[in-house]
């Protein structure tokens, strides 16, 4: 299961994209709220992943920055990073780590990460 805060990097990115498109086509945050029927306000809280976007919302905002949603969304790698990988894969990639960490040993209560150092 996805750890809870996970989400929040996945609409900062949505954000970001959304802020990059928006002032590269010279819109301002009022003008996209009002298209989208939301305030200035909302628009800058949506940017910066303080606010979740809604699915809807992302095609006015395609609509209105003339673009395709999926300009919006990040690519698979980017989100892959935030911590949104299933359980199973998360647990997998623990043991190839595990896999290719050194042993440790333990001798006389005390653990070394080589058997030939000494304590």
């Amino acid at each position: 299961m996805p750890a809870a805060d996970a989400p929040e990097g996945l609409y900062k990115l949505v954000g970001e994209r959304l802020a990059r498109l928006r002032i590269d086509r010279g819109a301002t945050q009022g003008d996209l709220g009002t298209f989208a029927g939301l305030t200035r306000a909302s628009i800058a809280n949506i940017e910066k992943g303080r606010q979740r976007v809604l699915v809807h919302q992302l095609y006015l905002f395609a609509d209105f920055l003339d673009t395709d949603v999926e300009e919006l969304l990040p690519e698979p790698q980017e989100v892959k990073y935030l911590g949104l990988l299933p359980e199973a894969e998360t647990a997998y990639l623990q043991k190839v780590r595990d896999h290719f960490a050194p042993p440790v040993v333990r001798s006389r209560g005390r653990s070394r990460k080589h058997e030939g150092q000494n304590p």
